[in-house]
């Protein structure tokens, strides 16, 4: 679709080639500066919430403490 769009753009010469080049570059790095950034620093805040969003390895880890029997010492 973005590249119909982009297509269109120019065949209708409302942009350069060169526009529609830097700004499909300028996107792209966007994109991978803003997935670096989520998958860096999104389970951290995630974590931190209070409504208790947890990772699956974590939930998992909660899981099964929970379903351990406990032993009650010195009885």
């Amino acid at each position: 679709m973005a590249v119909v769009v982009a297509w269109s753009r120019i065949y209708i010469g409302v942009h350069y080639p060169s526009d529609v080049v830097a700004s499909f570059l300028a996107t792209s790095a966007a994109v991978i500066v803003l997935a670096g950034l989520w998958n860096r620093y999104a389970p951290r805040v995630f974590a931190r919430l209070p409504f208790g969003v947890a990772s699956e390895a974590g939930a998992s880890e909660a899981a099964a403490s929970e379903a351990a029997p406990t032993q009650a010492h010195g009885s």
